[in-house]
């Protein structure tokens, strides 16, 4: 099989395939590495490690960005209603979103919120509608992902039982 190699950084075989080549020896070897904090972090989506990276450890990371779903909800949009039974729980990446009980906001929360927890948990109704204050990105998960992440994520699921007390107090 004859080839015919061009300046340009690839290969032409015959039959007409173009093989794209670089070579690795013109680049300086920095350019081969990586970094510690990106090797322990290649399993985490990388908009969870830019929101999240403060307030979840990289464990928690990781099992956000393998259990979850990454969703984008448009601003005004109602992504949780009040009475309805929960069928996912929510944690905000970025963007905020009202939380509205009897068409009053309680409260705007942003990014590291989990939220739907209680009714995903207890299957009682929602005790709250939410929606989308300005855009965000969420990590979506079922109730068996969710699940799931609490018996991954042991500080998680103490943090999850202190809001399901706090929020169930306020309601």
């Amino acid at each position: 099989m004859s080839d015919d190699t061009h300046a340009s950084g690839h290969k032409t075989l015959s039959g007409g395939v173009v093989i794209h080549t670089i070579d690795i020896f013109l680049q300086p070897l920095e350019a081969h590495m990586v970094s510690f904090r990106s090797a322990r972090t290649r399993n985490i989506h990388p908009a969870i490690a830019q929101s999240l990276g403060e307030t979840f450890s990289d464990h928690e990371m990781t099992a956000l960005s393998r259990l979850g779903t990454i969703a984008n909800i448009g601003a005004g949009q109602r992504f949780a209603t009040e009475g309805s039974i929960g069928q996912e729980a929510v944690v905000i990446i970025s963007g905020t979103a009202d939380v509205v009980r009897n068409e009053d906001i309680i409260a705007t929360v942003g990014a590291g919120t989990i939220l739907g927890e209680i009714s995903l948990l207890s299957g009682d109704p929602r005790n709250a509608s939410l929606i989308a204050h300005d855009d965000v990105v969420a990590v979506v998960m079922s109730s068996r992902e969710f699940r799931s992440l609490l018996d991954q994520c042991p500080r998680l699921a103490n943090e999850v039982d202190h809001l399901i007390e706090a929020r169930s107090s306020a309601a």
